[in-house]
């Protein structure tokens, strides 16, 4: 029916009209791809560096028997892209239909996928995987080192050697908190929580950047919003300490006096 996109989640898209340090317009969102409507949930979306691919999650049609009950989970697919259209949609080859694959976001070469899942490992909860693009596909998803817990970490997001994604554990404020980590000889280091600039008592998930790399939004459903999930912006801002040469600074600084010096 015409009305899929209002009774089920869909992709949608909204070009920004303005931006500024506390507000941030958009034009009307529509449709991303009316051929990616569909009558379950369709989304979050990931794409590479020049727009000619993307993966995205679905939840699957038909599902599997557990126990007396069809469970229905949500599963990776990817399609090419040229000239604002879409070809070649396929499911992911290490993709079981009875564990849920969700949440893509793509390494900047593109040549890595990381995803949410709750394929058994380890670690209990649903966890952060990735998965190395071959010439044969997808290679077998790889649980991803220091940032999984035995909460919940969903929603990674990559930027540059760092990892934005949200968790349930660690030193978290309350719900899902928003955490960074930095790849330091190959590794990932230990979670640092972004603090209550930007996370609360509730829940703060789905960080995402802008071309810029210094502002973007994310998703929470804290107090005063206007849903239950809401999106909001953000810009990142560096602090630093001046002692000397005060006026050779230039750049956005939050200014402090300290008393005694």
């Amino acid at each position: 029916s015409s009305d899929l996109h209002i009774k089920h989640i869909n992709l949608f898209k909204a070009n920004v009209n303005y931006y500024s340090s506390d507000s941030a317009v958009f034009s009307d969102a529509k449709i991303y791809n009316k051929l990616l409507v569909s009558d379950v949930h369709v989304g979050p979306i990931s794409f590479n560096r020049d727009f000619s691919e993307a993966i995205f999650s679905e939840i699957d049609k038909k599902g599997f028997k557990k126990g007396k009950r069809k469970v229905y989970k949500p599963q990776l697919y990817s399609i090419r892209i040229s000239d604002d259209k879409i070809f070649d949609r396929k499911k992911l080859n290490f993709v079981q239909n009875q564990y849920s694959y969700s949440q893509p976001a793509f390494s900047p070469d593109g040549n890595r996928l990381y995803f949410v899942s709750d394929f058994p490992c380890e670690k209990q909860g649903t966890n952060i995987f990735y998965s190395d693009k071959t010439i044969n596909g997808w290679s077998e998803p790889i649980l991803v080192d220091s940032i999984n817990s035995d909460g919940n970490e969903m929603f990674p997001t990559i930027l540059g050697d760092k990892i934005y994604f949200s968790s349930s554990e660690f030193n978290s404020l309350g719900g899902l908190d928003i955490f960074e980590s930095k790849l330091i000889n190959g590794k990932w280091s230990s979670p640092i929580n972004l603090g209550p600039s930007i996370n609360t008592s509730f829940d703060e998930f789905s960080m995402v950047f802008n071309p810029d790399k210094k502002s973007g939004y994310f998703t929470s459903n804290r107090e005063n919003g206007q849903g239950s999930d809401d999106i909001y912006s953000f810009i990142k801002r560096i602090k630093a300490i001046v002692n000397t040469n005060h006026k050779e600074i230039t750049g956005q600084f939050e200014y402090m006096h300290l008393k005694g010096k």
